[in-house]
């Protein structure tokens, strides 16, 4: 299979099962319109294209659900049966495996090309898989999937963590050709060409939150971008009671299982300051 990376990470290529699967039923499960309809075209002309039965770097982990999105927007989708007619180009499969402690753990997102006919369960040889129904040429590719990286302490922006010492963070800064400047109590400043960073460190001496400056991608693309790193925020909890749960005018949250990390995306604001991503430790 082939695995894409976003602009932020690049996953390698994985040797994942056959996706495509042809289905004799004319279009039943989720979606139901029946053989008359321009959306089910005879059986014998479509193929699934599913989430992979398992977790790819562990088999262990089962597929739990799989909702279908029409665009990189950071809402959580709501499907409806008339979302197959206005998306004719194709939709993309966010699959989530595990239990429902792990789901965030263990993500995937799946391209699917369209047009697509159904969506929903089926049956096959492995298992009951989440899939999309398509035409068999389209089906005969494997689809591109992206790995989606967890909230964890583990995340970094540009090579640069939660918990490095102010030494570690100027090592680093050195090896990779930043400059670096002090930028106001316990934060230092770094950049190189057209990246930069301010890292804020905590009363230990350890990085506490860090902030990338994203620069002139459009919204859209920022958007998509971090979608295919971070996937959707479907299991945000406020950060603080006045928050709301998803987002709001003013940032985009996804924050770990422990609500011990997060990680949040602060578009352009009205005085001007850019679009920039937080990695901020939560812990008091």
């Amino acid at each position: 299979m082939r695995m894409k990376g976003s602009a932020f990470l690049v996953i390698s290529c994985l040797a994942l099962p056959a996706f495509a699967r042809e289905e004799p039923d004319v279009c039943p499960g989720t979606f139901h319109f029946g053989p008359e309809h321009p959306a089910c075209p005879p059986p014998a002309t479509l193929a699934w294209v599913d989430c992979p039965h398992r977790w790819p770097l562990d088999p262990s982990k089962r597929l739990l659900f799989a909702p279908l999105f029409y665009e990189f927007s950071f809402d959580w989708p709501d499907v409806e049966r008339d979302n197959l007619e206005r998306h004719p180009e194709g939709a993309q499969l966010f699959c989530e495996y595990g239990s429902d402690s792990e789901r965030h753990l263990y993500r995937l997102i799946v391209e699917v090309p369209g047009p697509i006919s159904q969506w929903g369960w089926h049956k096959t040889p492995e298992g009951d898989v989440v899939g999309c129904r398509v035409p068999k040429a389209l089906a005969a590719k494997p689809p591109v999937t992206h790995l989606i990286e967890p909230i964890t302490r583990n995340v970094a922006l540009l090579g640069f963590r939660l918990g490095m010492t102010a030494d570690q963070v100027r090592q680093r800064a050195a090896s990779e050709g930043f400059s670096t400047h002090e930028a106001g109590s316990a934060r230092l400043a770094l950049s190189r060409a057209s990246q930069r960073l301010e890292i804020g460190f905590g009363k230990t001496g350890r990085v506490r939150e860090i902030i990338q400056a994203l620069g002139e991608m459009g919204h859209s693309d920022q958007e998509k971008a971090l979608v295919l790193r971070f996937g959707l925020v479907r299991d945000l909890w406020p950060l603080k009671p006045d928050e709301p749960k998803y987002m709001n005018w003013h940032k985009v949250v996804w924050a770990s299982r422990d609500r011990t990390v997060a990680v949040e995306y602060h578009p352009e604001t009205k005085f001007g300051d850019p679009p920039a991503l937080h990695l901020v430790d939560l812990r008091p």
